[in-house]
């Protein structure tokens, strides 16, 4: 087993290792528990995945909230992370609710999401976007956090808002260097003052890889395509080989 193991070895590179394990990293599965928080100020509704009041059981990487929050007496609120979308070194966050408040009143409603257990990538471009449209107010931050904390806030990486009545959209990237485990979380700040009101929204946070990462994992690909290519041609060279010093043989005898 160990002979057949360095065999197959042979002629591996370390640019060939460092991008094998790099395309193993990416598509690692994390389990993060993703949540979330729906508060009015006065009450709050925490939902995790899978947990007794996730309205999205069985979709793991999915959670949701379908129910009240104060005056806002309706809410359909939805969020999405790896394993369904994305992975763990190059995720995409997904946050979308449609919020409605009551005539008795409204206030302000605060939606947080939020996972962890992501992993670093090196210098890494952070692209944030929201749309949407209100009858009231809304404003949208994103964040990540270097210590991995569920709901950490340490570093913004997209504001949004405040925006009035009305459709919406917002877009920005940052680009930053991560050596260590971290979170993301998404906000959304819904303001309908009082009345009646409805407000819906689409977050979004994606990590794409910087050219150089992308880079290595095509050369990565490339070239182990070309071992193999390279390997079962020089296979077949020698069986040919073979097949033709028997022949001669056979026909000298």
């Amino acid at each position: 087993m160990i002979n057949w193991i360095r065999d197959k070895m042979i002629g591996i590179t370390k640019p060939m290792i460092v991008s094998i394990i790099f395309i193993l990293i990416s598509i690692q599965v994390a389990h993060s528990m993703p949540t979330l928080q729906l508060s009015d100020g006065s009450t709050t509704i925490m939902v995790v995945d899978e947990g007794p009041n996730d309205a999205l059981i069985g979709i793991i990487g999915g959670v949701g909230y379908l129910g009240p929050v104060g005056y806002f007496n309706l809410n359909v609120t939805t969020g999405f992370v790896t394993p369904f979308l994305g992975t763990s070194s190059f995720p995409v966050m997904n946050l979308n609710s449609v919020d409605v408040s009551s005539s008795q009143g409204g206030g302000t409603l605060t939606i947080m999401f939020t996972a962890t257990d992501f992993l670093p990538s090196g210098a890494s471009v952070f692209e944030s976007k929201v749309g949407g449209t209100t009858r009231g107010a809304t404003s949208f931050n994103t964040y990540i956090d270097s210590t991995n904390a569920a709901f950490g806030t340490e570093t913004l990486i997209g504001s949004f808002g405040t925006y009035g009545s009305g459709a919406f959209n917002g877009s920005n990237t940052v680009t930053l260097s991560i050596f260590n485990p971290y979170s993301i979380t998404t906000v959304a700040t819904i303001n309908h003052g009082s009345g009646n009101k409805v407000s819906s929204f689409g977050l979004n946070v994606n990590v794409v890889p910087e050219p150089v990462s992308s880079a290595l994992f095509v050369i990565g690909g490339v070239m182990l395509v070309s071992r193999f290519y390279l390997k079962r041609k020089n296979q077949h060279a020698s069986k040919q080989a073979i097949m033709d010093r028997e022949r001669a043989l056979f026909l000298y005898k």
